[in-house]
């Protein structure tokens, strides 16, 4: 049987940075690399999809590529080959039998298709979308959306059913702005826009609006992800969290300003907000509290290792976060990995980092 988890939703506005500047114009990593030697990247983009299925994980950043489960840091991303006339993987998801992805090509990023493969490499098979040009797709609970994005720059959504492959519009889903999170609890998928967070129940064709201003304690601006605990789901923006039950929203505060990257940590039940400057964390487990990554017990990382963060990590704007509990595709020992992406025109510094807590306790590079 195919293991997957859910793949953190990235959204467009950051997956692309300036990478021209030398390592040598980068004096604040001067004292964490006397500390910890950084590793050379494997993956320097920014990463838009990141999850497991089968015997490897996988991620696109441009690239398709992936690595053995399990393989932990010693596992190499290795690039897969394009199908047809493609260049270029924009974004991946997976029902747990096949990933589905988008294929682009030429120079300018056009659309090529969509596809689905059993194994990853093989991509001869197209999902039939005629006209539509698919610009982000996305996976939960074993259910697969995607969105066209129109030169005017209207969003329309779709839903692939995984049992016959049909395309079908999600109707109340369409001329929307940019799409800034995805996430799933049971059966039902989230996704949000800046200004307003969509639900759609299994079997449904409709998407239902569940926040806004005329609703008490929405979330109706600045939306920057989703992010789900197996019960609740969670928005946020730059002042607050936002907690859905299914029937109420509920607020709480955070530290991070200006978020760009929303996850959620199940094994220690924390949400992780990235920003400009590194991440924060909200410790659900303890009366919502804001906190630094390892100044306290309960952390993503250890105490240990806070110095390390904060002279790494903290120091550059974060432009995804996803989080793998997965045992299927952790390394032996570990409970968990954590994956980021740092956006900085420092070469040498901007890619994909990861976090080991049992068996590599600092961040480095992939």
């Amino acid at each position: 049987m195919n293991r997957f988890f859910k793949a953190v939703c990235i959204p467009a506005s950051i997956a692309a940075f300036l990478t021209f500047a030398s390592c040598d114009a980068d004096p604040i990593f001067s004292a964490i690399e006397e500390e910890v030697a950084i590793a050379d990247a494997s993956v320097n983009g920014s990463v838009t999809s990141l999850f497991g299925f089968g015997d490897y994980l996988w991620l696109t950043d441009g690239y398709l590529r992936r690595k053995p489960a399990m393989s932990g840091s010693d596992g190499d991303w290795k690039s897969m080959d394009f199908p047809g006339s493609a260049t270029r993987c924009q974004q991946i998801a997976t029902d747990g039998t096949y990933i589905y992805a988008i294929f682009q090509k030429g120079t300018n990023w056009d659309f090529e298709s969509v596809r689905y493969s059993a194994d990853g490499e093989n991509w001869t098979n197209k999902i039939v979308i005629g006209e539509l040009q698919a610009s982000a797709i996305y996976s939960g609970a074993n259910r697969v959306i995607f969105f066209t994005d129109s030169r005017s720059g209207a969003v329309d959504g779709y839903e692939i059913d995984v049992s016959t492959l049909a395309v079908t519009a999600i109707t109340n889903a369409t001329n929307l702005k940019q799409i800034t999170g995805f996430a799933a609890v049971g059966t039902t998928v989230y996704f949000s826009t800046r200004e307003q967070v969509y639900s759609l129940a299994a079997g449904d064709t409709a998407a239902t609006a569940i926040a806004g201003s005329s609703v008490a304690n929405a979330p109706s601006a600045s939306i920057a992800g989703l992010a789900a605990d197996g019960i609740n789901l969670y928005a946020v923006n730059a002042g607050y969290c936002f907690r859905w039950d299914g029937a109420n929203w509920g607020t709480f505060g955070h530290d991070t300003s200006d978020p760009t990257a929303f996850a959620y940590l199940a094994s220690k039940q924390l949400l992780l907000i990235g920003g400009k400057s590194g991440y924060t964390e909200v410790d659900l487990s303890n009366g919502n509290a804001s906190q630094t990554p390892g100044k306290a017990a309960n952390s993503s990382i250890g105490t240990d290792d806070y110095s390390q963060y904060s002279g790494s990590i903290d120091s550059y704007r974060v432009g995804n976060f996803v989080v793998v509990e997965d045992p299927a595709y952790n390394s032996a020992g570990d409970a968990y990995t954590l994956y980021l992406t740092i956006v900085s025109p420092v070469t040498t510094r901007a890619g994909l980092w990861s976090y080991y807590p049992s068996t590599r306790s600092e961040w480095n590079r992939e």
